[in-house]
């Protein structure tokens, strides 16, 4: 039995779903959405792992984001030194700020977050007259309900991180 329509048949069943749904959401809402809606699971309360924090992350870290180059990488930074701290508060304020258009920010902001749990320490002890120093570096995690030392070495094989100067009368 021919005929048309019915399951597998042509010409028939629902019209193919657009690829794209319009939106009226714009790019000044894009801050306000980031910050109160989520999928994540856990309510955005759990710690997102693995994503960089584009408020704090050098020039060479945003490059490593696949589509993030030099120049994108040269505006956040540059741009986000203005910002006052709510702006920071998520990654929105990139098409806020007209850093990256909407489809750049849709390939990159999953790999972005913009507030950190982890830091890095870098500790120097320098005696006076001598001139003796110790650089340790720690990892300090604050995402659970107890900071932790993920790690501590001493790097002072490395050398200073700046110039000291035993003379001079603060360090």
């Amino acid at each position: 039995r021919g005929g048309r329509g019915g399951r597998g048949g042509r010409g028939g069943g629902a019209p193919p779903r657009p690829q794209t749904i319009q939106s009226r959401v714009t790019v000044d809402d894009m801050p306000l959405i980031m910050a109160n809606f989520t999928t994540a699971p856990g309510n955005g309360l759990v710690p997102e792992i693995g994503k960089l924090n584009i408020n704090t992350a050098s020039a060479a870290a945003l490059q490593a984001i696949p589509g993030i180059d030099s120049s994108i990488a040269q505006r956040i930074i540059e741009s986000r030194i203005n910002l006052d701290p709510e702006a920071r508060s998520n990654t929105g304020w990139l098409v806020a700020q007209d850093i990256v258009d909407a489809d750049t920010y849709k390939s990159i902001a999953p790999r972005l977050c913009a507030q950190g749990y982890q830091f890095r320490l870098r500790i120097v002890g320098f005696g006076v007259p001598c001139g003796r120093y110790r650089i340790i570096e720690v990892m300090l995690d604050v995402a659970g309900p107890q900071p932790r030392i993920l790690y501590q070495r001493d790097i002072t094989r490395l050398g200073l991180p700046f110039p000291l100067d035993p003379e001079a009368e603060e360090l």
